[in-house]
């Protein structure tokens, strides 16, 4: 059998900067880092016999050969419509389970981590298992950059050191994780120390430029900047305290964006520092639209300022002083 890497041109990784060199980088380390493979792995590793080379002629490796082996892939024994059409016995199903523990415990071992440890990647073949996918294996200098989804962090929440951005307010906090063109969305409460990962970001296209929160007491207003084919584009993605997605916008061309970074945000609303005055900003049927100006407050705050609640309005944090404003 073979194993291809996807190239960086794959349309797969299109309009994701992140993801092609990402791709690049796979395909530059993998030899090296296959023939860098402990001596000692368990037989049921499914270890390449060779490389794929780009052409007859060609040096250049873009995937590698496997043995064929046989077997089911572990998700499929969790399927109640494949149970019924494949009769398993109870006795067997346990013994391939203890023999994927004791090869995962050999593994941990050698010195192995598997970070993309699912049930796609163990293949059932009546009492003895299959485990495939050793190229995305971590040992040695070598990192596991490939996770799935459902197998983060039983590879309450998790996150990835170095590719995490977050942000805290008094009673609920934000933020995400990105690898490549994949990103992950959580919230969490201040002091309790677990994470809720159950955040459904919409897709993230193009470089990230900047990123911000706006906490509330029960949502947060998350402002992700990208880069894509030369134009940036805000996408704001509101986030309930239960993890859920209460509005999701792309907003390319609103005026009020450049206060963003000065916004405070109380019960639904959102109100933002302009030029123009306060503005207040809310979800309305999905879309996240300025529903008022309070131009009387024009003369008193600029888009640079900061606002903060107070108990009957808001404080603008200018530049050299701050001012009171009591709103009505």
């Amino acid at each position: 059998m073979v194993k291809w890497w996807k190239p960086a041109d794959h349309p797969d990784f299109a309009g994701s900067p992140e993801a092609q060199v990402a791709a690049a980088h796979r395909l530059a380390e993998r030899p090296a880092k296959l023939r860098a493979l402990p001596g000692n792995l368990p037989p049921e590793v499914v270890v390449p016999c060779g490389f794929a080379l780009a052409g007859r002629r060609s040096a250049e490796v873009v995937g590698c050969l496997l043995p064929r082996v046989t077997g089911e892939p572990l998700h499929s024994y969790g399927e109640p419509r494949w149970r019924r059409d494949h009769p398993i016995d109870g006795v067997d199903l346990v013994a391939a389970l203890i023999a994927m523990h004791d090869a995962i415990d050999r593994l941990h071992r050698a010195g192995v981590v598997i970070g993309d440890c699912n049930d796609l990647n163990v293949l059932v073949d009546g009492r003895r298992v299959h485990l495939i996918d050793v190229d995305s294996y971590q040992f040695g200098g070598y990192t596991c950059p490939m996770f799935s989804e459902r197998f983060v962090d039983p590879r309450i929440g998790g996150v990835l050191a170095g590719l995490t951005r977050a942000w805290a307010g008094a009673r609920l906090g934000v933020g995400f994780y990105r690898a490549g063109g994949y990103a992950v969305g959580f919230v969490f409460h201040p002091g309790r120390g677990v994470l809720d990962d159950r955040v459904a970001l919409p897709p993230i296209r193009g470089q990230l430029v900047a990123a911000h929160a706006t906490i509330g007491d029960d949502r947060a207003w998350l402002w992700l900047t990208l880069a894509a084919a030369g134009r940036l584009t805000t996408t704001c993605v509101v986030i309930g305290a239960d993890a859920s997605v209460l509005a999701a916008d792309a907003l390319a061309d609103a005026p009020w964006l450049a206060g963003i970074t000065g916004a405070c945000a109380a019960g639904p609303h959102l109100f933002v520092p302009t030029d123009d005055g306060v503005a207040r900003v809310e979800i309305v049927q999905g879309a996240i639209v300025q529903t008022r100006t309070f131009a009387e407050t024009a003369p008193l705050v600029a888009a640079g300022d900061r606002l903060a609640l107070h108990p009957t309005g808001l404080d603008a944090i200018r530049r050299h002083d701050a001012i009171r404003m009591h709103l009505t």
